[in-house]
């Protein structure tokens, strides 16, 4: 069986990014100087983020290669019901 799999959207990885760091998107907008709007909109992949604040998630997310690597890994997990 051949299993194909999506690529994982920005606004997935950041998500998760928060979540394993334990944080709220209130917290990490308040971090980053982004609205809670703004936090929702891109983890929900209804916007992108410009670069600008790409890079200021990245910081407040204390964002590592290691992190890149378990965020794949957890996105290939299946689905739980």
């Amino acid at each position: 069986m051949i299993q194909v799999t999506r690529p994982i959207s920005i606004g997935d990885k950041i998500r998760i990014a928060r979540m394993l760091r334990k944080m709220s998107q209130i917290e990490l907008a308040r971090q980053t100087g982004l609205s809670q709007f703004i936090i929702s909109f891109i983890e929900t992949n209804r916007a992108l983020p410009t670069d600008e604040q790409l890079i200021r998630i990245r910081e407040a997310l204390a964002w590592t290669p290691e992190m890149d690597e378990i965020i794949e890994r957890l996105a290939a997990l299946p689905a739980q019901q």
